[in-house]
């Protein structure tokens, strides 16, 4: 998988001209009148000067080295692997050289071959050579990194067959067997195999400073590989984060194999849910998953209508069927999951609690198809961070012992087939955010608060409409008070912004764009805005003090570009005038205006001693 959003975007092209916005793990669409947000665990965009973009993996020459924008792991063609910080400093390297037999009695390692330089194919460097092939894989977290061996190395019992890795000249562990590890803000798990049934198997890893080299040796004994079918895949990663897995119990007894768990994996491109008898070994397996998404871009403010889960199964075993439930287990406390922590994990999904809908049952299931889950809890998704869930077989939530094969394969984030991760799907719209106070939004809208945004202090708000984008992109800032906006039309407020103190302000109207950018500031007071007619008040500015004023009119543009400045008093201003004041000229109709009021400036060019004036005026011009 290169470009997971533009493998996404082909395979659902009407979706393109509907994109809203895009997140780390997200991206999220315009669809009707909701907004749907499709979330994943991994990320899909990074960060490039203030603007998201789709990650590619696909390999592209950066001086010696391959890479990709957005990601800070650097690949050459003989197997050396470099991480980079932000800067482009190195902070971790690697390489991979040879592979071969590790004596975990003597210590010593004998190579079985050198790989030669490989080649670039999208976004893996593959070497080859013989009955082994070597793939170092660039993904959006971290490194893949598999060995597939055709045919079983030969050996004693206390032979091993391994993988040699070169950390550099510092010595960073003593001597031995070495588990999970970080380094360079990287995860470095615990690794595993799969043979090509695909059954998992755990591999170790021994620390071994060498000739002033640290080293180490990743694999299995070779008596242990002889029990699995060829060909077989060592596969030890590295992550920048973990974004699901699985956990199993394996033993002899099935109530020991429910309760305690023995393996767990974060690496694989599939996580396996069920349970499993071996007749031919009697050990009981049982399987559960874990899965995070990427909520991050969902907003507090946000109303959440629906959520499904969409997932692939990918190798189906289920000889008995089972439902796969979906748990909402937050297991953000075993993040990432790990030797240590990996039984409170298992624990808390067996002991979860099922979310509304399961994800599907295994009869009549294809695979490598998306199904999608019924309807999920609203309530359980995280705004503005990560939801986890686990999966578990229904039969396992019920103990029924198993007899034979009931368990499937899961594609996983680190899936190579983008379209076969899973996803969590979140449909949703804007609600209020606010304080402590009585709120109260109505209307018969879907839209009716379409991208917008409420922020308010004690009080009461009423918004009232019957349009779809009532309040679409408003801002409403205001202090204590009662606040009421009614209308009956599309944008009545589009693009504006109100930002009172205390008191009264009443907005009403019938027309599209009445107060379309519109500005109000002002103290306490009384403020009517009335009209019928488009843009009566459009970009008109009032800046006023203590008072009551009122404005009345059934034109365009009554006062269009105006401006008033007022001291106390109280003004009527009335008429049938195009730009009535506009700048402090009149420019009248035939008709009949009146002026009143007692402010020291409000007729300031007849010397501060005019009352008011009433007379019919012809039409023509006269200055104030």
């Amino acid at each position: 998988m290169a470009n997971w959003v533009k493998d996404y975007l082909e395979r659902n092209p009407d979706k393109v001209s509907r994109i809203h916005s895009r997140a780390r793990g997200s991206i999220t669409f315009k669809e009707g009148n909701y907004f749907v947000t499709e979330c994943l665990g991994g990320p899909i965009h990074y960060l490039d000067n203030g603007v998201w973009k789709p990650i590619d993996t696909k390999l592209l020459p950066i001086g010696v080295e391959y890479g990709a924008p957005g990601l800070n792991t650097r690949i050459k063609k003989d197997g050396s692997v470099r991480i980079t910080g932000s800067t482009g400093k190195t902070l971790h390297t690697q390489s991979t050289d040879r592979m071969g037999i590790f004596n975990i009695s003597t210590k010593k390692f004998t190579s079985l071959l050198t790989f030669p330089t490989g080649v670039v194919s999208d976004d893996c460097v593959i070497r080859e050579k013989g009955n082994y092939h070597h793939c170092l894989r660039l993904m959006e977290t971290g490194l893949r990194e598999t060995l597939t061996i055709d045919v079983a190395p030969s050996g004693g019992l206390d032979d091993w067959a391994v993988i040699e890795t070169n950390f550099g000249t510092t010595q960073l562990w003593p001597d031995g067997w070495l588990s999970a590890f970080k380094k360079a803000d990287h995860i470095f798990p615990m690794p595993y195999s799969i043979d090509a049934q695909n059954r998992p198997f755990p591999m170790e890893r021994y620390a071994r400073y060498v000739g002033g080299v640290q080293y180490l040796y990743t694999g299995i004994s070779v008596s242990e590989l002889s029990k699995y079918t060829f060909p077989v895949i060592l596969d030890p990663d590295y992550l920048d984060m973990v974004v699901d897995g699985f956990i199993y119990g394996s033993s002899a007894s099935y109530s020991t194999a429910r309760s305690t768990s023995s393996v767990y994996d974060t690496t694989y491109t599939s996580f396996m849910c069920g349970q499993y008898y071996n007749t031919g070994t009697l050990i009981y397996d049982v399987y559960r998953a874990f899965t995070k998404f990427d909520t991050t871009a969902i907003p507090a403010a946000a109303s959440i209508s629906q959520v499904n889960k969409k997932m692939v199964c990918v190798a189906d075993h289920s000889a008995t069927d089972f439902d796969v439930q979906i748990i909402k287990q937050d297991w953000s406390a075993q993040d990432p999951i790990s030797s240590a922590n990996r039984e409170a994990a298992y624990d808390n999904c067996l002991a979860g609690t099922a979310d509304d809908s399961i994800w599907r049952n295994t009869n009549g299931m294809a695979i490598n198809t998306q199904y999608a889950s019924g309807n999920l809890s609203t309530a359980w998704v995280v705004k503005g961070g990560y939801t986890y869930y686990s999966l578990r077989s229904s039969r396992d939530y019920n103990a029924n012992e198993p007899t034979g094969l009931e368990y499937i394969y899961i594609a996983s984030q680190e899936h190579a087939t983008g379209a076969y991760r899973p996803i969590l799907t979140v449909v949703w719209s804007y609600s209020i955010s606010a304080a402590g106070g009585g709120y109260t939004l109505t209307g018969q809208a879907v839209d009716t608060l379409k991208a917008s945004k409420v922020l308010s202090e004690v009080g009461s708000y009423i918004l009232t409409g019957q349009d779809v984008a009532f309040l679409k992109g408003v801002k409403l800032v205001a202090g204590s008070g009662g606040y009421s906006i009614e209308g009956q039309v599309v944008d009545l407020l589009k693009n504006s912004l109100v930002l009172v103190e205390q008191g009264n302000y009443i907005y009403t109207g019938q027309v599209t764009d009445l107060l379309r950018s519109f500005l109000v500031a002002a103290e306490a007071g009384f403020y009517i805005l009335t009209g019928q007619d488009a843009a009566t008040l459009f970009t008109k500015k009032i800046i006023c003090g203590d008072g009551s004023y009122v404005t009345v009119g059934q034109i365009i543009n009554l006062i269009k570009d105006s401006k008033i400045t007022l001291e106390k008093g109280t003004f009527n201003l009335s008429g049938q005038a195009v730009s009535f004041l506009k700048n402090y000229t009149l420019q009248v109709e035939v008709g009949e205006f009146k002026l009143t009021g007692k402010g020291v400036t409000f007729v300031r060019v007849y010397r501060g001693n005019l009352i008011g004036f009433s007379c019919p005026i012809p039409k023509g011009r006269l200055k104030v």
